[in-house]
């Protein structure tokens, strides 16, 4: 029993393609394009073998050819007009959603003219070869919503029926023609509502992939990010740090050109996350990461070493302008106050300034013995100064 009710269960209801309008249209203008310029042949071919043709006898055989030539010859009429329309649609914005209908047209323009073939046939023989072949083709062709297929598709159908009426004067014939075209044009909208439903899916899916590989893609970006960069600040970690400044060097590397490291501390810090709190400790941590940012050529290689240590690779700089450049970032933060609340308190650093030998193969190492080495000495002297080992 349970089978047979699984049998009998309605199918899920069509997808909703609004949100895939732009692209509908796309596929459709698309396929139009290329299938325009062969049905252009195939109209024309028809042309080619109707027009010289004579029948035999007058009446409904001469009927029957005069109606084959001209429904071929409206229709391509049309394409040639339709082909320039699809390509003002696909260069012009302004103009792409009126001509959005254009292949919904267009298939009900095949759908009548396929049963405007099939009636003019029953004057020679009883056949619906031209509805049926409009109406698979056209739903195999053109991506129409259901609400404009379930226009189409009867609207189709009721010509057929009563234009074969006109024609067909056997009572046998006449029912026959009628219920094959009832077939046929079924057939048609059956095949139109599973494409649309299919593409519809096609889409949701790779949207869906898109959506997934762009996730992807920024997890990855984030992976990186938190790899080589300091959470709190935003700099560079001192993982990151060590590579581009080993980059850098190489690069400098027989050029002759100087290189500068300094390290900076900022002063006191304990005493701010004792007396302040380590949030207030942090949001100035932040601030003096944006000052150092803003003060330092765009050269430099900037990195939080770990807690309140900052350093700074300046290549192409010779020691002495190293010390130029943190003097003013000491003078900034010396003269910029850090608010705590309604409170504000005055923040400084201490800046040990060293060469750094590019063509030594332990440059940075060095580099960094000496630059702390004068940090220290900085501490020293009483904090919120600038002291170098050359």
């Amino acid at each position: 029993m349970r089978p047979m009710l699984r049998a009998l269960r309605l199918p899920a209801p069509v997808p909703d393609g609004r949100r895939f309008s732009d692209d509908i249209r796309a596929i459709n203008l698309s396929r139009l394009t290329w299938l325009s310029g062969i049905f252009l042949i195939v109209h024309a071919a028809h042309l080619a073998a109707f027009w010289p043709y004579l029948p035999d006898a007058a009446g409904g055989p001469e009927i029957w050819r005069n109606q084959i030539i001209l429904v071929h010859a409206a229709l391509l009429l049309y394409l040639v007009l339709v082909l320039p329309a699809i390509s003002l649609a696909r260069r012009s914005p302004a103009v792409r959603p009126f001509l959005g209908l254009l292949p919904e047209f267009t298939g009900l323009l095949y759908l009548l003219a396929g049963a405007a073939l099939a009636i003019a046939d029953q004057r020679v023989n009883p056949t619906i070869t031209p509805l049926l072949a409009s109406s698979i083709g056209t739903a195999l062709t053109i991506i129409s919503r259901p609400a404009a297929a379930l226009l189409a598709y009867p609207l189709t159908l009721g010509f057929f029926h009563v234009g074969a009426a006109w024609v067909q004067t056997d009572p046998n014939l006449l029912l026959t023609v009628r219920v094959n075209g009832i077939t046929a044009v079924a057939l048609g909208l059956g095949l139109s509502l599973l494409q649309w439903r299919s593409q519809i899916l096609s889409l949701q899916q790779q949207r869906r992939i898109r959506e997934q590989q762009a996730e992807l893609e920024a997890a990855n970006r984030e992976l990186t990010r938190l790899a080589t960069r300091d959470g709190l600040t935003g700099l560079l970690n001192r993982v990151q740090f060590n590579r581009e400044v080993g980059q850098a060097l190489e690069r400098l590397r027989g050029s002759g050109l100087p290189a500068s490291l300094v390290m900076v501390d900022v002063d006191s810090f304990k005493l701010i996350n004792d007396t302040y709190g380590h949030p207030v400790g942090d949001q100035i941590l932040v601030e003096v990461a944006g000052i150092l940012t803003r003060t330092l050529p765009g050269t430099a290689i900037l990195a939080r070493m770990g807690g309140e240590e900052f350093a700074v690779l300046l290549p192409g700089y010779t020691v002495d302008e190293s010390i130029r450049v943190a003097e003013r970032v000491r003078a900034s933060l010396d003269e910029r106050p850090f608010a705590v609340g309604e409170e504000w308190i005055g923040v400084t650093a201490s800046f040990g300034v060293a060469p750094v030998q590019p063509n030594l193969p332990d440059a940075l190492e060095e580099g960094y013995r000496a630059a702390d080495a004068a940090l220290y000495l900085a501490k020293d002297a009483g904090r919120n100064c600038i002291q170098s080992i050359r």
